[in-house]
């Protein structure tokens, strides 16, 4: 029983990597269409600031992407296998307050912090 159980984990995890490797390789792919026409339209000054402006926001977005949205499916998932729906319910009931202030005051923050990152950025 203990070889079907570990098995069936290590098919599962290979199962979710494998998925998780698709969806980068998408990415990658929409990413370059994205990337190889805009380099055309907007002329290698635009892409300066482009790439100036993604430098600032990607770690940012590094951080929004991979902390609190895993931690919050992870207590789902954990709380579904388990088959603890109220508990499901709880976790959807304060999360959703806590992402819509940690939104609000990151457009706050950025809307009163512009000009001084810009002078930061570009003197």
């Amino acid at each position: 029983m203990e070889k079907r159980m570990g098995r069936s984990t290590k098919q599962s995890f290979l199962h979710g990597a494998l998925i998780l490797l698709i969806a980068i390789a998408i990415v990658k792919v929409i990413g370059a269409l994205f990337k190889i026409p805009l380099n055309l339209i907007i002329t290698p000054v635009g892409m300066g600031y482009f790439s100036t402006a993604y430098n600032l926001y990607n770690p940012i977005f590094s951080l929004a992407t991979a902390g609190f949205p895993i931690a919050i499916a992870r207590l789902v998932s954990e709380n579904y296998a388990r088959g603890r729906f109220r508990d499901i319910r709880q976790i959807h009931k304060v999360s959703i307050p806590i992402f819509l202030t940690l939104g609000f005051f990151g457009v706050l923050l950025d809307v009163l912090w512009r000009k001084a990152v810009c002078l930061l950025c570009y003197g």
